[in-house]
This record gives structure tokens, sequence and C-alpha cells, in this order.
């Protein structure tokens, strides 16, 4: 029924729209020279004739304005003006009516006397950029641009290094304007100097390519990095180099440059402290990853403990990012790194899956695992962006060779598992954008190619599930061999043409996969002979194409928008594997409906919500025959998995508050999924294996989720105060051992922060996390499940002289699950660090894990499903370091 009612009203709309069109008007938009829409300014219609004005206006919220022409001037050579306060008058002549004018305002320059400034500004806004001063929210215990951006307000970073603002992950991360990394933008707040950050600041609509600036509306936000002026002159080389014990080293070199033309992060680094420095390679813009191994030994890690309490690791890797910008408006961005990587692990586990029939499976696992990865990828990318062109192609090459030997000690059983794997990965993506005819006629096209191929070879000592690989004959090992060679294509050509209020966008393209699965597991006999047999043999083509066209319509006017999508797809998907005799083909048409509303409420807070339905489809790896061993408890096979698999309705709501200039932000979140699958996943569980099957069983998902963040900053305490809450629920049918039963999932989340400086010397910081699980169901013998979680970081930061600063931290982690002990876990860290001024070196004593815990134990529930595990960690450890200027 709200479906009904919106496409109601934006038909309305358009008839009314239509109706009043048949009057002769001139219709515009002001926005400033970064494609921001302009608010409040003043328009004039002018005769050219007499520079006479003839009918006044003023912009709306997003920068729309209109005269009517009545027929005593409509024979008039006409001309519309702009004057806004803070920008440079412009004119444009009026050459025909049915244009949709677009007015671009350039900053107006002006030279003031010297005055004396006696206020403190902590944030600029302008249009919808908001500029924090770097300067007041730093201090002498912040190193690096991430230490500096987790104090602003509306402004948060997970653990990940994931950036959000008001709830909302960025679109992009600009250096001085320059999409420098990627969407590695762990590199810069990783490694810029605190110190040379000048401004940081938040687009809050950010549209990328220049060429829609104005045209094409984004919700989404960037962050821009302002560095001093002194910062962008020259280059910013350092060093961070440490030792200490038992047998600890860590090393980092840095060379940057922020010039207008020459951008660069080159760092050279390596350590054995449990510091991952692959978290630096993390792309947080997209989910172009193409190098998926299809077998995978499942590593356990500890949730919410920091990862270097835990990570054993040797590592060592050189990462370039360098972009040239030419006279000719032309960039050349190259983003590479080498990386290896050594991580030994231990940990031991207990899992029960308690059964409906009242029955229970349990298993325990002593692991300790020893991974070794060489990692190499290039992507050099050719860029064109202005307000008249935009061009990108970017050519990835990625290879990856990963060694993963894992010894367990399953219920006083000892297994061997090593998997190797080597996987080669090219792409080229090549898209821009072009304006036809009238500047609100505008083409975009897309072409992307992608190359992937993994081999990998499992093995398992000595022979592990013989009543399912060998007639229950015991053998010495199993070798599980996979190669699955894929191309993806994707092209499409998309034509926008806007009138008045309204865009129409037309899209047209066909996506291509082609993937080729081959699978063998050959058993080594007693007799050390080696067995293939067939029935554990893959030969499997699949074929997928989309040709979809996707047509869309939006209507904006004054604060609102709403957009209609309708792609229309036809599917032709096929594959077979002729020695195990199986075949499937689909061919339909599928249309995948969605809608949007954007409003703008008051001066600064937004309203949103939409609704979406999609198609689920089945993919290469849900439909092969013979079974393929994914560790050594695991074979999997799906031979009746249905390619059309489900469908998919998704609701979402959205509101954001903010007051820019007081720095409180805040936001509510809330979407609805609801899943239907015509298939379902049955797994079969026992003290020693774990297989899966599918069967044709409809059944339906539903999850329910509503969070919301607060952030304030108190300019009395010189803090950001910060919340948040979240609630999840999921209802969802399992299928176990032949029993069917439905699980109630809730989880329930809570956290506060907040680093108050009650005196100039000294800053407190305190956080607080608190996660709280359960797991129910109606069914006869079902136990249910309850888990909380809660974590706790405090530290007290010193200023003791100006040369001199300290640290004292704390974290608490503690983990319940009922019927058992709660399961605890504390740590003490402290450094202390003394700034020589001449030369410029930074000496720095650090001491981790003061109080020696050995071990971090975790107690989780999922489903019927629960699990102790506990985790070796890294022992006491004194660090001498020195970080200083190159």
């Amino acid at each position: 029924m709200p479906l009904k009612i919106l496409l109601f009203l934006v038909l309305s709309c358009g008839i009314a729209t239509l109706i009043h069109a048949q009057e002769t008007v001139v219709q515009g938009k002001l926005v400033d020279s970064a494609g921001h829409p302009l608010s409040g300014a003043t328009m004039t219609l002018i005769k050219l004739s007499t520079g006479a004005g003839v009918a006044f206006s003023k912009t709306d919220s997003i920068g729309y304005f209109k005269f009517k022409i009545t027929d005593k001037i409509k024979g008039e050579a006409l001309a519309v003006k702009a004057t806004f306060t803070g920008y440079v008058k412009v004119q444009e002549s009026i050459n025909s009516y049915a244009d949709l004018l677009v007015l671009t305002m350039k900053p107006e320059v002006r030279h003031l006397e010297e005055v004396k400034v006696t206020s403190k500004v902590y944030i600029i806004q302008k249009s919808d950029t908001l500029s924090f001063n770097a300067d007041l929210f730093r201090d002498s215990s912040d190193r690096v641009l991430g230490d500096l951006i987790r104090k602003i307000p509306g402004i948060d970073i997970d653990d990940n290094g994931t950036i959000k603002y008001n709830g909302k992950v960025l679109n992009n991360f600009y250096i001085e304007g320059d999409d420098l990394l990627d969407g590695k933008y762990n590199i810069a707040t990783n490694n810029i100097p605190s110190k040379d950050v000048d401004k940081v600041e938040v687009i809050e609509h950010n549209q990328h390519i220049k060429m829609l600036n104005g045209i094409v509306q984004s919700d989404q936000p960037a962050l821009n990095i302002r560095l001093k002026d002194r910062s962008k002159l020259k280059w910013i080389n350092n060093a961070d180099l440490g030792g200490g014990t038992p047998s600890k080293y860590t090393g980092k070199v840095n060379t940057m440059a922020f010039k207008p033309r020459f951008k660069a992060i080159n760092n050279i680094s390596a350590n054995n402290i449990g510091n991952d420095l692959s978290n630096e390679l993390t792309d947080h813009l997209s989910n172009t990853d193409l190098t998926e191994g299809f077998i995978g030994i499942a590593t356990s890690r500890p949730a919410g403990i920091k990862q270097n309490r835990y990570l054993f690791n040797k590592n060592q890797m050189l990462n370039v990012n360098d972009m040239v910008k030419f006279r000719s408006g032309n960039t050349l961005r190259l983003n590479a790194y080498l990386l290896h990587d050594e991580q030994p692990f231990s940990n031991n586990s207990n899992t029960t899956y308690y059964l409906p029939t009242g029955d229970t499976v349990s298993y325990y696992e002593n692991t300790i695992s020893g991974m070794r990865t060489n990692h190499a990828q290039a992507t050099l990318t050719l860029n064109t962006n202005t307000e008249k062109k935009y061009f990108n192609e970017s050519f990835l090459v990625d290879i990856v060779g990963n060694r993963n030997n894992v010894e367990v000690n399953t219920n006083n059983t000892n297994v061997y598992q090593g998997l190797q794997t080597i996987l080669n990965s090219f792409a080229n993506n090549l898209n821009g954008v072009l304006s036809i005819g009238k500047s609100n006629n505008i083409v975009t096209y897309n072409s992307s190619i992608g190359y992937t191929r993994n081999p990998q070879v499992f093995r398992v000592k000595p022979g592990w599930l013989p009543d399912i690989l060998n007639d229950s004959m015991a053998y010495l090992q199993s070798s599980q061999s996979t190669n699955l060679p894929s191309l993806t294509t994707d092209n499409n050509i998309s034509f926008m043409i806007r009138k008045g209020y309204w865009q129409f966008n037309n899209k047209i393209g066909v996506n291509y996969d082609y993937k080729k699965l081959n699978s063998d597991i050959a058993i080594e006999q007693k007799n050390d002979n080696w067995l293939n047999p067939s029935s554990f043999q893959n030969n499997l083509i699949w074929k997928k194409l989309d040709a979809y066209y996707t047509p869309a319509i939006q209507f904006e006017k004054d604060r609102s928008r709403i957009n209609i999508y309708a792609p229309i797809h036809y599917y032709n998907i096929q594959y077979h594997d002729n020695d195990n005799q199986v075949k499937d083909k689909l061919a339909s048409i599928y249309l995948t409906p969605s809608i949007s509303y954007f409003l703008k409420v008051a001066k600064e807070h937004e309203f949103s919500m939409g609704y979406q339905y999609g198609n689920a489809f089945s993919d290469m790896p849900q439909v092969y025959a013979a079974g393929i061993m994914q560790s050594y408890r695991s074979i999997q096979s799906y031979r009746e998995t249905p390619l059309n698999s489900g469908y998919q309705n998704t609701y979402n709501i959205r509101f954001a508050y903010k007051k820019s200039l007081k720095m409180f932000f805040w936001n509510i979140t809330s979407s609805y999924v609801q899943f239907h699958r015509y298939f379902m996943y049955g797994s079969n569980v026992t003290n020693t294996s774990y297989q899966i099957e599918t069967l044709p069983i409809d059944n339906e998902m539903k999850t329910f989720n509503v969070s919301g963040d607060v952030s304030k900053y108190i300019f009395s305490l010189k803090t950001t105060v910060s919340g948040s809450a979240g609630l999840s629920r999921t209802k969802s049918p399992q299928l176990q051992n032949g029993f069917l039963f439905d699980v109630n999932n809730w989880s329930n989340s809570y956290s506060v922060g907040l680093s108050p400086m009650p005196v100039d010397w000294l800053r407190i910081d305190l956080k607080a996390n608190y996660i709280l699980g359960t797991s129910s169901s109606n069914s006869i013998g079902f136990q249910d499940q309850k888990t909380s979680q809660f974590k706790q970081t405090s530290a007290l930061n010193f200023t003791l002289l100006k040369q001199i600063t300290a640290q004292f931290s704390s974290e608490y982690y503690a983990s319940y699950l009922n019927g058992q002990k709660i399961a605890n876990c504390f740590f003490l860290d402290s450094y202390i660090n003394y700034r020589l001024y001449k030369p410029e070196i930074d000496f720095r004593l650090s001491c981790m894990n003061l109080a020696n815990e050995r071990n971090f134990t975790v107690l989780s529930a999922s489903s019927n499903i629960i699990s102790t595990r506990n985790y070796q960690l890294q022992p006491r450890m004194f660090l001498l370091s020195a970080y200083f200027k190159l």
C-alpha cells in the first residue's frame, strides 16, 4: 500500500508539472564552483537592451529558481543575473526557454586589513561542506591523522578503519581534493602526521564526477584533508624505528608529498609486535576483490579484542601510492604494494550442537596454525575529471601465494591440514561521461573485464572420514585439488536528460560470467597407491548472461526528491557437468523495482525512506554435484539447488539530525528484510564430520534492525561525547540432522565514549561497549541461549612538560554464557614520550600487557550452537622506539 501511494503521488506531480509547463517559464539552478547548490541567492531577470531588471526571485533550498515570461517581454533579449554574498556576480543569456540554466558562482576574494582574532572558530559551514579546524581538536598525544579524526564530532572510525559521518559510510576520501588512495584510506589515517593537518572537511553530499555536480544528486558524504601550507611545499619524510623484549622489533619509513601536481604516500615497514600491515590495504569504497579461493581453512579470531593482543606475526610491506597531474587536466596514478606475512596462531575450543531431539553433538579442538602469504598488487589509473570532461580507466594485476599449515587435536586425535593457494587476477575498468547537445543531456558508459585463476591443493592426514571417502576403509591421507578459472565482463551505456524538476535516465547493458570448475580428491591407500574416486570429481561449466535495461525517473522540487527505478533483466543461466550427469538452464525476464524518497527537514536535517525488490540466483559454488572437502570435518555438495533461488523485499527508513555550528549530530536508521527461498540448506552434524545438502523446501527468513548514533562536542570539557545503540532480530528456519525448526536470534548493543580535558595537562579517555544476544525456539528440546559481552577501555593522557607526554591505559573484557562462569581479561599498557627539538626526535618507551595476561576466553552462542574458545596472547612487551624526520 505505501508503494502504491508513492507511485500515485509521483504520477500526480508529473501530470501537474506537464500542465503547468504549457506556460512560458525560465528555470535553472545556481551552484558554486564545486557543484553544490546555493540557497537564498538573489536572482534577477534583466533586459539586455537596457540592463533593467524585470523580475526577481530567490533560489530555493536546493538552488532552483524560476521566472514566468510574460507576453510583453517574450520577444526581448533576456538574461539571468545571480548575486550572493561572498561570491562573484554571474550573468547568463537566455537562448532557449526549454533549456535548464545552470549558473556557476565563484567565491569572491577580498583583501582585508589585518585584524586580531580573539575567538576560536572550531567549524565553518559553507554550502554542504563542514570544515573543522584541526588545531582546536589536536593535542600533543596525537601522532597521525587517525588520532585527530577520532576526536571530531559526527565522525566515527571503527576497528577496521572504516569512517562514517553521522551514521553514513564515505563514498570517497580526498587529500587536497585528490583521490590518491583509491579507497585504501587507512594508509592516510595511519601515516599522515597529525601536526601537518590544517582542516578536516566533510562534504555531506559528495558527487565525485565534477561533470555531474548539480545534476546527479548524492546522499553519501566524503572526507577531504587540507594540509598546512608548509606541508604542501616540501616532502614529508619520517621514520619510526624500535626494538624491545622479548626479541621484538618494529620499523616504518615514510616519504610523502602533497604538492598541487604531485602527491605521494610511499612507505616500507616491518614488525613482529602484532601490527597487521595488511589492514592498510583494506578497500573501504568498493567490493571488487577478485582473489577469492574456493577452499579456506576457517581460523577463528577473537572478536572485540585488539588484534595486536593475539597476533603473532612477522611481516614486511612496501606500499607505493603516487599521483601525477598534467597540465592537460589528466592524472596518472599508481597504487601498488608487496606484502610478505607470516602469522602463527594457536587456540582451543569446545563446540556443542543442541539438537531439537534433546541430543547433543560435541567436539573439542586444539589448533596450532602457521600461515604464510606473499601478495603483490598494482593498479594503474588514468583519469580526467573536470567540469567538461570525465574519463577513467584502470588496470589491475593481483597475485597471491598463500600456504596455511594447521595441526588440530580433536577429541584426542591429531589431524594435519595443509592448504596451498595461488590466485592470479587481472582486471580492466573503463568508464566516462559525455555531454551531448544541451548541457543537461548526459551519456555515461562503462566497460569492465576481469579474469581470475585460483588453483588450490588441500591435504589432510591421517586419512579422515573414511566412511564417506573410502568405503569405510582406513587410508593414509587425502589431497583435494580445485581450480576455478573465471571470466567476467560488464558493459553498459546510459542516457540522462533533465527537464525542469524531472530527470530521466535509461541504462542498457550486458553482463556475462563464465566459470569452469575442476576438482578432484586423491586418496593415498595404505599400500602407497593413490586412487581418485570418480564420485568426487567435478568438471562443471557455468555460463550466465544478464541483459538489462534500467529506466529511472527522478522528481526533485524544493526540499524533496523521489527516485523510481524499474530494472528489467533477461537472465540466461546454464551449467552442465557431463561426468556427474547434472545440468540446468534458466531463461526468463525479471523486474526488480525500487523507490526512494528524500526530504530536507528544516535547514539541516534529513529524512529518507525506500523500498527495493530483488531476485536471488544461485552461483556456481551452489550447484556443483560432487563433494569438495572444505576442511577435515566438512564435505559439501549441492546437487538440487534451483537456479532461481528466491526473492527479497527490503524496506528502510532514516532520520538524521544535525546542528553543525553547535557540533551536535544524531541519526536513527531502521530496516526490514524479508527473504523467501525456494530451497534449504540441510546439515548433518556428527562428532567427526559436517555435511551440507540442498532440499526443495520453501522457507522464509526475516530480519529487523534499528540503530542510532549521537555525537556532541562539549566546549567546556574539550571533548566529543558519543553514544550508539542497536537492536537486531532474525527469524530463520534450520534443518539439522533431519529436523526442521525455527530459531529467533536477538542482539542488543550499546556503546558510549568521551574524552574530557578537565585541565590542560590531562585528557581522560573513556569508552564502554555492551552486547546482549539471545537465541530461542518453540521447538521441543531446544535450549534457549543467552550471551553477553562487555568491553571497557580507559586512558589517562598526561602532558607533563612541553617535552614529555605519557599515557596509562587499561582494557577490560568479559563474556558470559548462561550456565557458565564469566570469562574475563584485564590489560594494562603505558608509555612515556620525550621530545628532543634539535634535532627533532621523539623517544618513546612503551610497555604492553603489563599484567602479562597470556590467555583470552570468549563465550558465544548462535542459534543452537554454543562454543568456548581460548586464545594465546602476546606476552608482556617492552619497546623503545624513535620517531624522527629524515
